[in-house]
């Protein structure tokens, strides 16, 4: 800046009219002097265009300083305003996936509940059913000896065991077949005292009789079936004198 004012001053000093009397002076001093003066003008014109340039560069104008100054400020204020849009979106995006993780665990824990409802019902009915079924018992019936060969009597079938009961039919699910055998803890004595009436008609025997015999062994059951309200042996029982 002060070289400047230093050019604007030899402007000033260049626009006054020199106090040299021609008159009294030889013509080369003038001449000298006067191109002196232009040369300096030329100078200073030249250094002047070259400031005015540089200056131009390296200054912009105010226009240009408030486009760029309207031009970050708005700039700034669409950011600011997208930031803020995709903060929202960020927190709304975090509350929807909180919902779902909730709603999975309900869920999740629903199902568990359903599972496990499932498996304890599965075990309840399992128990009844094999409750059930080692409760189910093949039906029994009783009998004294046969009133003939291979024939018992079905007015003498007993739901429960007598003094007289000797035999016992196993019923199968028809109810009108089974198995024949000995009653298990039967007194025997009648049978071992008259064989041949209690015993050989629904037996056969694995050793001769013994008098001395103290009880009897089933090796292997019979089979009969209901017929004409009497049941028929239709396989005599297999028994052994012990």
């Amino acid at each position: 800046m002060k070289f400047i004012n230093l050019i604007f001053a030899g402007y000033f000093l260049i626009g006054q009219e020199p106090n040299v009397d021609i008159g009294n002076q030889p013509n080369e001093i003038t001449s000298f002097f006067l191109y002196g003066i232009l040369f300096l003008s030329i100078i200073l014109n030249i250094i002047l265009i070259l400031l005015i340039k540089k200056s131009k560069r390296t200054k912009p104008s105010k226009n240009t300083t408030e486009n760029h100054q309207e031009f970050y400020k708005s700039n700034y204020q669409i950011l600011t305003k997208n930031n803020q849009l995709l903060k929202e979106k960020i927190i709304a995006l975090e509350r929807e996936i909180e919902i779902h993780n909730k709603k999975k665990e309900s869920n999740d824990a629903q199902s568990s509940k359903v599972s496990i409802t499932n498996e304890n019902q599965f075990y309840e009915d399992d128990v009844i059913n094999t409750y059930e079924f080692k409760n189910i018992k093949p039906k029994s019936v009783y009998l004294p000896s046969p009133f003939e060969e291979k024939r018992f009597s079905a007015e003498d079938v007993s739901d429960e065991i007598k003094t007289s009961s000797l035999y016992e039919i196993i019923l199968d699910s028809s109810n009108i077949t089974g198995q024949l055998t000995l009653i298990k803890g039967a007194d025997f004595t009648k049978a071992l005292n008259s064989p041949d009436h209690y015993l050989e008609k629904a037996c056969v025997f694995e050793n001769a009789f013994n008098s001395n015999a103290k009880g009897i062994n089933v090796i292997h059951p019979g089979k009969v079936k209901l017929e004409d309200q009497d049941w028929v042996i239709t396989e005599k029982i297999k028994i052994e004198y012990l």
